[in-house]
């Protein structure tokens, strides 16, 4: 390789980084649950882009193939893991705090029970609900974003919603 394509090919990277990275680690984030964890599959995604970079065609596309392969990175990533390390902080919902309301220790209290739920799904059952509940996409969309069929992401999603179901306590959500 010149050293003016590798210049080039820096550029252009650099480029996609500073476009992208930010939804990337976000979606990453919403994988993983790790800060950390999010920028070091991100990074991997760009290395790897590096170095297929002749094999890539970079396009209007690059977005999509860049959150396609964020996403199969964190999988990758959980599954090597089986089991992410619990939440660091911990809200004792029970004590009361001078500069927090009840209600605000509430909300925090429901928002730590559903996202130690959804941490418990399986990874790859995980990252569809996350595609869908928090990145807004369609069935077909992850569908095609994650090579698999509508009716797998139909299926998990009824796995997801079910383990939600009996994960939350029924009154969770009630005054």
């Amino acid at each position: 390789m010149t050293s003016q394509s590798t210049k080039l090919r820096i550029r252009e990277i650099q480029k996609l980084f500073d476009e992208h990275q930010r939804q990337m680690r976000r979606t990453a984030y919403q994988v993983v649950q790790d800060q950390d964890v999010a920028k070091d599959i991100v990074q991997e995604v760009f290395i790897k882009l590096w170095e297929k970079w002749e094999q890539i065609e970079v396009g209007p596309s690059i977005k999509y193939y860049l959150q396609k392969a964020v996403m199969h990175t964190a999988i990758n990533h959980l599954n090597s893991r089986k089991r992410l390390v619990p939440m660091n902080q911990e809200l004792d919902y029970g004590l009361e705090s001078n500069e927090q309301s009840t209600d605000e220790q509430r909300q925090q209290y429901i928002s730590r029970k559903i996202d130690e739920a959804i941490q418990d799904l399986p990874p790859k059952c995980r990252a569809i609900f996350v595609l869908c509940k928090k990145e807004g996409l369609r069935y077909k969309e992850i569908a095609e974003y994650l090579d698999i069929s509508e009716k797998t992401v139909e299926n998990q999603m009824g796995i997801a919603l079910k383990k939600l179901r009996e994960a939350l306590p029924a009154n969770l959500l009630q005054g």
